[in-house]
């Protein structure tokens, strides 16, 4: 009996052991049975991801996710952590992770304790915010290896529903990706792909009342970046999803429209342009004496301005409800909702009505509003002041900007506006190339004793968006750091400024910058006994310089349209001959055109250069004509000398 009773303990200790075991095994997850085409430009493979994301209702939304990166190399370490933000309306409910060797063997397992978990103040500008981040990593470098990680929160909203991004990065290749979205039939939950490949398997069902829809992909691979590819929103497969009716907070709203989803945003912010009496009576003793409308809001906007700062507030609904105008009087400062909001109320004391007008903001790679599909896609707010001929645009959080002036920050976009009727669409104004301008002068003068250094008078206007940062710079520094930016602005080789002035010229709907300089420049002239070569190649090429080795396989855009005239005159003393000039160089393409000439007229030579380009998306094989069109720019600066004989 006793042997018979050691034989069973024995047994059962095997039982016990035999699936702890087996659990330290993933033989799914093995480096080995990566495919090698995924490997190709990869520093990673996404090996699975499994999301669901299970509406419940319109203040219910659970969020499960599961996957498992393999990192190939230290490059790919930047996929190897996990970082959640959460906040007042996301809790994050439960973290599960796992560090896997190249065999498939589990090496760690994700402890509660080392999850990182804090405020995210003083990582980005905002003042007041709830969001909070919970972060990991293992901290491995036995490459290749793998981290798996389970996420599950709780979102308490659906003004915002998360999408469904497949690629993480270019050099992130995928192996297995699905989402699942389920909602009750009821919410009208409504959904929009973009650049799904043909692979895609695509699954529906419906039980009890319950719709779910399912997306799978296989096999994406990891590729190159291509130098000005960004020609959408998305670089990969996307799935935007948006409901019918959502709630914020207690606040109920619908966003089957524009003009609904405006009317919500009107009803979250109704009331609270109202000023405190003190503010009425300064704004009526402001604007009585003025004429117009347009001087009235200048002169309102500039008190804003002088007696205000910007301060961002993202905690709760503060992220979309804007900060009442009496709080900014009396504080004087807001974020991007308060100040317009506050410009609002000093207008409407003045009788002037003004729309709050939601943007996607930004300079470069800014989303691009889908105006087939509504959703909640904005992170600024600017002020439409509408006029019988031309709208007043203004972007409150600036300091230095004039009314009537948005800048690249917002320009040329499709915005919309918050009506007491609803949302409406609009368009800012569009800033091209015939307001987006540079025209440069300057006078060179070769003297009789032909020394090396050569005194150069400069007359150069900068105009629309070809002015901001000059503009900027010259509004908000010291003169000394003036001039320490102009001492290295030019593109002389070697110079030095011997007097320099500037004005604002243009309107406040366009502004512009004149200046004026003359300096002291050298490096651009050589001589022999007969002869004086004076060189042009100090001109920068205007293009931008587009680094591809490769062939071009993908789109490529051009942001911004402009154009740049430059004219130097050269003046000859007498006796001296122009023995010859550089040939006419004339570049006519789809995206950009240049011209560069030289004409002779009796004791001078004129250089006229002339380059204008066109924003836009060009196809790929027109990429090879870009990269001619920036060399043939290149060669004719080296060649273009002026040759001049020398007196006997």
């Amino acid at each position: 009996m006793k042997k018979k009773g050691f034989l069973l303990m024995i047994i059962a200790c095997i039982a016990l052991v035999m699936p702890a075991s087996a659990k330290d095994i993933d033989t799914s997850l093995s480096f080995y049975l990566i495919p090698d085409t995924l490997k190709k430009d990869a520093h990673a493979v996404l090996r699975f991801d499994n999301t669901k994301l299970t509406i419940k209702s319109t203040d219910k939304v659970l969020l499960e996710r599961k996957f498992a990166y393999t990192i190939l190399d230290k490059e790919g370490a930047k996929f190897s952590g996990l970082l959640e933000h959460y906040n007042l309306m996301i809790k994050i409910q439960d973290i599960n992770g796992r560090l896997i060797d190249k065999h498939g063997k589990v090496i760690r397992v994700l402890k509660s304790n080392e999850i990182f978990d804090r405020s995210s103040y003083g990582l980005s500008y905002s003042f007041h915010d709830d969001s909070r981040l919970k972060a990991h990593s293992f901290n491995y470098d036995k490459y290749p290896y793998t981290v798996e990680y389970e996420v599950k929160e709780t979102i308490k909203t659906t003004f915002f529903i998360p999408g469904w991004h497949t690629q993480p990065s270019n050099d992130c290749a995928v192996e297995n990706i699905s989402f699942t979205l389920s909602y009750p039939e009821a919410l009208n939950v409504r959904f929009k792909e973009y650049l799904m490949p043909t692979n895609t398997k695509r699954a529906s069902m419906q039980s009890e009342g319950i719709l779910e829809h399912s997306w799978t992909i296989n096999n994406i691979a990891a590729y190159k970046k291509q130098p000005f590819s960004k020609t959408g929103n998305y670089d990969s497969p996307t799935l935007i999803i948006a409901p019918e009716n959502f709630e914020l907070l207690t606040y109920k709203g619908n966003m089957s429209n524009w003009q609904t989803l405006g009317a919500f945003i009107y009803t979250l912010n109704d009331g609270r342009d109202n000023l405190p009496e003190d503010k009425k009576a300064l704004v009526q003793s402001m604007v009585k004496d003025e004429k117009n409308d347009y001087l009235k809001v200048q002169k309102l906007y500039q008190y804003m301005q002088q007696h205000t700062r910007y301060v961002a507030n993202e905690y709760g609904i503060a992220g979309w409800q804007t900060f009442d105008a009496a709080s900014v009087a009396k504080n004087g400062y807001g974020d991007c909702k308060g100040l317009t909001n506050y410009l609002k109320a000093l207008l409407k004391e003045a009788g002037i009505k003004s729309y709050a007008a939601l943007v996607y903001a930004g300079e470069n790679n800014y989303h691009k509003l889908d105006e087939g599909f509504t959703s909640n896609v904005f992170n600024h707010v600017i002020l439409c002041v509408p006029q019988p001929t031309d709208t007043i645009w203004i972007e409150c959080t600036s300091q230095q900007l004039p009314a009537g002036y948005l800048g690249s920050f917002t320009q040329g976009r499709k915005v919309l506006l918050i009506t007491e009727t609803g949302g409406y669409l609009s368009e800012t104004p569009y800033y091209g190339k015939e307001k987006n301008f540079i025209i440069r002068k300057a006078e060179l003068s070769i003297n009789e004793g032909n020394s090396l250094q050569k005194n150069i008078k400069i007359n150069n206007i900068y105009s629309g968006l070809m002015q901001d940062d000059l503009g900027d710079f010259l509004r908000t520094n010291t003169q000394n750091k003036i001039m320490e930016m102009i001492n290295a602005k030019f593109s002389f080789p070697s110079y030095v400024i011997n007097e320099y002035d500037y004005k604002h010229i243009g309107n406040n709907f366009l502004p512009a910058i004149q200046e004026t300089a003359t300096a002291t420049i050298s490096g651009i002239t050589s001589t022999t006994q007969k002869r004086t070569f004076v060189s042009m190649s100090w001109m920068r090429n205007p293009m931008a310089e587009i680094q591809q080795t490769e062939s071009r396989t993908l789109p490529f855009a051009i942001e911004q349209s402009f154009k740049i005239v430059d004219s130097v005159t050269l003046n000859l003393p007498e006796g001296i001959e122009i023995e010859s000039i550089p040939n006419e160089v004339n570049l006519d393409f789809s995206f950009a055109r240049f011209h560069v000439y030289f004409k002779k007229e009796n004791d001078k030579v004129q250089m006229i250069r002339k380059y204008e380009q066109d924003e836009g998306i060009y196809a790929a094989k027109e990429y090879e004509q870009y990269q001619k069109m920036y060399q043939a720019i290149s060669a004719s600066k080296a060649s273009s000398n002026i040759v001049l004989l020398n007196k006997q």
